[in-house]
């Protein structure tokens, strides 16, 4: 994707530091701000990606919201499978504080960022929205007196309940853990995003289709059980007949990002009015969205 007018892209910014492992982020910016915008911390899914692709996996995304309005990070966290829980979300809070020591530099509003991710990223992007405080999960990448709480989150079928029979076995949750749910069942609950809900937890969109084979629906069910007892704002969308990587279909694609957009205005400060904006009020033509075949 061609880089448009009105947006900077800087690639492979140092945001920490993990034993000699630098850990990098691209970043996308709007080229005119009257004033500090909010910011997206971008998290990608899939175990397998590496340094630079995972980054590029985002690129998409990180042009749109630049484009809305956002300064956008795009993150790369230590691959899970070399370096386990909880080294990715260390990663990540460290990435979430340098944006918000960087305010100024970037014209950020410190007091407004949002974390977006898809399966093992939307995982990701849950700890960051409930854990803030936690001091265990912060690691020593750098800015350690910056805080790392996010405002709002976007979580696309990532787990939320490590520990449940449906997603403790897969792929996902051992390599994310290190080890397998018979070895360390604490462990594993002390991984689940569920067991740090409260009603301070960031303000969660919930997207998730109902035959993903690899996180099961039931994770989000669950998930938005437990965000409502709290009295946690968040919405849930389910897609119906569709599975895991649904977004990459270009027609669900188009409505997750429609929530996303909606979502992040309203836990966000407000952008200013463009022809991109639209009120919840108008809803996605329902019409547009059929299971896969």
């Amino acid at each position: 994707m061609p880089l448009p007018d009105g947006v900077v892209e800087t690639k492979d910014i140092v945001y920490g530091q993990a034993g000699d492992k630098k850990l990098l982020l691209d970043l996308y910016q709007p080229v005119h701000l009257d004033k500090p915008a909010p910011a997206l911390i971008l998290i990608h899914g899939g175990a397998g990606y590496r340094e630079t692709g995972c980054r590029a996996f985002y690129r998409y995304y990180g042009i749109r919201y630049a484009k809305r309005g956002y300064v956008v990070a795009c993150v790369y966290y230590r691959y899970p499978k070399e370096y386990p829980f909880p080294a990715p979300l260390h990663d990540v809070k460290c990435a979430v504080r340098w944006v918000r020591a960087h305010a100024s530099d970037y014209k950020i509003n410190a007091n407004s960022i949002g974390a977006m991710g898809i399966a093992t990223g939307g995982y990701l992007a849950m700890m960051l929205g409930y854990t803030s405080g936690v001091a265990e999960f912060e690691g020593d990448g750098g800015w350690a007196n910056v805080s790392s709480r996010v405002q709002a989150v976007a979580n696309l079928y990532g787990p939320s309940d490590l520990a449940q029979r449906d997603i403790r076995d897969t792929e996902i949750a051992t390599e994310l853990m290190g080890k397998r749910y018979e070895e360390s069942p604490a462990l594993y609950e002390r991984a689940s995003p569920l067991r740090y809900i409260i009603n301070k937890a960031a303000p969660t969109l919930i997207l998730h289709g109902t035959i993903d084979t690899t996180v099961s629906v039931a994770q989000s069910d669950r998930l938005a059980a437990t965000l409502k007892d709290n009295g946690v704002p968040f919405r849930y969308e389910k897609f119906n007949g569709w599975p895991e990587w649904m977004d990459e279909a270009v027609v669900v694609g188009t409505r997750c990002q429609w929530f996303m957009n909606k979502w992040f205005e309203k836990y966000l400060p407000k952008l200013p009015w463009s022809k991109e904006s639209a009120c919840w009020e108008r809803p996605f033509p329902q019409s547009e969205i059929v299971p896969v075949r």
